[in-house]
């Protein structure tokens, strides 16, 4: 039986050419936890990895999320948020990009069909948040 409510946070981090993404699940009281990372972005992602490492913790999150009637996703940056939200990039300049548009909607296909309310996070009192900022710099 799958459960009916998960709580996820994920986070972004570039720095060196480099991106990662980390992730926490708290479903049922039991918490799970991950990253990854890329290496060698594609030359037109540069000046924007900021955005793609967010996108892509949220890609790599949803899709080890099972099926759930509830999922409040916790992020810390805005713009990926109302992106989510709204299904589309607001940003023309990303917009004119493949690149970052294939990671835009790798992001969106790993949470179709999920009943998501996305939630803005942020501060350093956020534990939560906290963890998975680190985790995605490791």
């Amino acid at each position: 039986m799958s459960p009916k409510h998960i709580d996820v946070w994920t986070d972004g981090s570039a720095r060196n050419g480099l991106i990662g993404a980390g992730w926490l699940f708290r479903e049922n009281g039991e918490e799970k936890s991950g990253s990854r990372g890329i290496a060698n972005l594609p030359r037109p992602l540069k000046g924007h990895e900021s955005d793609c490492a967010e996108l892509f913790a949220i890609a790599c999150a949803g899709k080890l999320i099972q099926p759930v009637q509830k999922v409040n996703w916790r992020l810390d940056a805005q713009n990926i948020l109302d992106w989510m939200r709204g299904g589309q990039v607001s940003s023309q300049i990303k917009r004119g990009i493949p690149e970052f548009m294939t990671m835009f909607q790798s992001a969106v296909e790993a949470t179709q069909g999920m009943n998501i309310e996305w939630i803005k996070v942020g501060g350093a009192k956020n534990a939560e948040l906290a963890l998975v900022n680190n985790l995605a710099r490791t």
